[in-house]
């Protein structure tokens, strides 16, 4: 990369946990010599900014008091903990915290734009949704969107679609045929979706999986004892004690001293949770998106799209829709078949008059 050459990227999220780190990945990028400015609210993003870059100091625009008032969050925290219900709950969270936020995002900032007219080369997200990614292709600025994987990252792209997303409690590691068909289904759809909104006009990604304390804790070698309360952290904690690295308790509990020192005293968990740390660190970490960063706000990235992906016919192809399209006419002419022969009723028989004599 020319030394020279300094850009100007800008950092957005919410001041709830994904945060932070893309403010880590801020930091490294300050460190590198470029301009890092980060947008979020109030003073407990300020405090995230300079707990997560001590070591190079970080821009920051404050975009006003908080979209969403600590009590309110409490709240919302507490009913979703009062049920087993992962609609429910996905329900109150959405409509009374993350529409909230985004939402309030998005029009901070726009408004400061319209105002200051900001000159930025790229911009980094901490959430695939909402909309400031239409936002921001508006004003003609790429973004990536940074969200970390937990315990089984897709090591190459044809493994994502395998993964199950954050709230099907079952791990990659014991699907049955019926989780497989659920999985892969789910995500073929998504990916449908993602297309269809893509030529439409609007960016985003989607991805198998959300962790972020888990994922660092396991970056470190660390087993765990997870004690899942709503969301997907029941999901999160079933993976960690699927692969080895930890155990799960029932969702809603609270900390045992017994399991704390199973844990500790069986060596298989933290040799596991050790083969974890060596698998997540060859991933590069921090210093490896920005090297990406770096990639992409110079066009690099660009050369690895052939001409075939920027067509919206090549790509129905590509992601396998004429095939979804088929199976599911062979679905429905299997089930006609079915209920053609199953529920077809048998002929009564009117005696004749001979058999009446």
């Amino acid at each position: 990369m020319d030394e020279v050459t300094k850009f100007h990227f800008m950092i957005a999220g919410i001041p709830l946990s994904p945060l932070h780190n893309a403010i880590s990945i801020g930091q490294e990028i300050c460190l590198r010599g470029h301009n890092v400015t980060v947008f979020s609210f109030s003073d407990r993003g300020r405090k995230k900014v300079e707990k997560y870059s001590a070591r190079c100091k970080l821009n920051y625009v404050d975009l006003g008091p908080l979209p969403v008032s600590e009590e309110k969050e409490e709240q919302v925290v507490l009913e979703g903990m009062s049920t087993n219900s992962t609609r429910k709950q996905l329900t109150n969270v959405m409509n009374n915290l993350m529409l909230p936020y985004n939402d309030g995002l998005a029009a901070a900032v726009e408004a400061y734009f319209k105002s200051s007219n900001p000159k930025f080369d790229y911009a980094l997200l901490t959430l695939p949704f909402g909309r400031i990614g239409q936002m921001l292709r508006e004003r003609k600025i790429d973004f990536a969107v940074n969200i970390p994987t937990i315990v089984v990252p897709p090591l190459v792209p044809w493994a994502a679609p395998y993964v199950p997303i954050p709230f099907y409690r079952v791990s990659v590691h014991n699907m049955t045929f019926l989780d497989r068909v659920a999985v892969l289904g789910g995500n073929t759809l998504m990916n449908f979706f993602r297309a269809y909104a893509v030529s439409a006009g609007f960016k985003f990604s989607l991805v198998p999986e959300m962790g972020n304390s888990a994922t660092e804790s396991m970056a470190l070698g660390v087993p765990l004892v997870g004690y899942p309360q709503f969301g997907d952290q029941p999901a999160v904690c079933q993976r960690i004690a699927d692969v080895g690295a930890g155990i799960s308790g029932p969702p809603g509990g609270w900390v045992q001293s017994d399991d704390v020192l199973h844990v500790l005293h069986t060596e298989r968990y933290a040799e596991r949770a050790a083969a974890m740390s060596r698998l997540l660190e060859k991933f590069g970490g921090v210093s490896r998106a920005v090297d990406l960063l770096e990639l992409a706000v110079h066009g690099d990235l660009k050369l690895l799209e052939t001409p075939l992906e920027r067509t919206a016919s090549s790509q129905f192809f590509l992601r396998g829709y004429d095939l979804m399209i088929y199976m599911n006419i062979l679905v429905f002419m299997f089930a006609c078949c079915c209920l053609r022969c199953c529920g077809r009723r048998q002929t009564p028989v009117v005696p004749t008059k001979e058999k009446k004599q």
